[in-house]
């Protein structure tokens, strides 16, 4: 009887904390959505329809193509439905008179027939579409923070007690997870997926990184639709604007545009020895602010030539090490 009672109280004081927990978490997860929302809808306020001329070659050649990305499924579709638009609403949605359904992400690129760059592409339907959307999601936002501000303080107006000896275990937990030193460095490999990229014979050509981590490496080959596919170069601007604190470049890498890490804060870069100095007026390094340390692959002689004798201060970089390998970023 007493073994009885014991184990239904424990089971009762077990959902109480997992709710007491989970109430307590819940503004920060809806702070996070608002303000992820929030930098989504300012964003969005300064988009604009993409001009009919190609970045690369200024050309007016261009013939505007869909792309669809996603996986397929093996479903029988006999119907089909559309719903959302380009990369932020994103989703084209396929259903059948059998309920499943297919998911496919769809968007539009622009190919120059002249010189063969494609680039992304924005109708003024897709600006409008885009901008609708993360307003949407702005102000539902607002309304899942209020009420989990609400939910939260009511609950801790009702019990104070229990829920400030949750705070306690939660402020322990914490403690003792800031005493681990993490890696400045990504311990894996950034997938492909996290890259807009475009494919030309046996290379691969990032042109943008629209991923959430903030350490990258990239890898000196990636494999697509069974295919190796080398990376040797970049487009314009992979990592300009976006805010990364570690990028880890590949062996392989011969040049890239002066502007890859253009107002990006990134601290801690691997350059590997196979870049090659590009000559063209305005080096990549002149766009570095503040960076912590710089790992070289090759001797300080190479960086020398590779940065035309360009000082250490002027890079404005604290600390060069050379001869470095992917083994020393740990």
């Amino acid at each position: 009887m007493i073994t009885g009672c014991l184990s239904i109280f424990l089971v009762i004081m077990a959902i109480y904390l997992i709710i007491a927990v989970g109430i307590i978490v819940l503004p920060f997860i809806a702070l996070f959505f608002f303000i992820t929302s929030y930098s989504l809808y300012s964003k969005s306020k300064n988009l604009q329809v993409s001009k009919m001329e190609c970045p690369n070659c200024n050309s007016n050649e261009i013939k505007i193509q869909s792309i669809r990305t996603g996986d397929e499924s093996n479903s029988n579709i006999s119907g089909a439905g559309l719903s959302g638009r380009f990369r932020i609403l994103g989703i084209y949605t396929l259903g059948g008179k059998n309920n499943s359904k297919t998911t496919y992400t769809f968007k539009r690129e622009g190919l120059c027939q002249k010189c063969g760059f494609n680039f992304d592409y924005l109708t003024q339907e897709d600006v409008n579409n885009m901008q609708e959307s993360a307003k949407n999601k702005y102000y539902l936002s607002i309304i899942f923070l209020i009420i989990s501000i609400i939910l939260c303080f009511a609950f801790m107006s009702q019990s104070t007690n229990n829920t400030s000896n949750n705070t306690s275990i939660t402020d322990s937990n914490i403690s003792k997870n800031s005493n681990i030193t993490t890696s400045v460095w990504a311990q894996s490999s950034t997938p492909i997926e996290d890259f807009d990229y475009f494919l030309e014979g046996n290379n691969i050509y990032l042109k943008k990184y629209i991923g959430t981590d903030k350490n990258v490496r990239i890898n000196n080959t990636y494999v697509i639709n069974g295919n190796n596919y080398n990376i040797t170069s970049f487009s314009e601007g992979v990592f300009a604007l976006k805010s990364v604190d570690s990028v880890i470049l590949p062996d392989g890498l011969t040049s890239m545009p002066a502007n890859t890490f253009n107002s990006c804060g990134v601290k801690f870069i691997y350059i590997p020895a196979t870049l090659e100095n590009q000559n063209n007026g305005y080096p990549f390094y002149r766009y570095f602010h503040n960076v912590e340390k710089i790992y070289y692959g090759g001797t300080e002689e190479q960086w020398k030539n590779l940065t035309n004798n360009t000082d250490r201060a002027s890079i404005d970089v604290k600390e060069i090490v050379y001869n470095s390998s992917l083994n020393d970023l740990k």
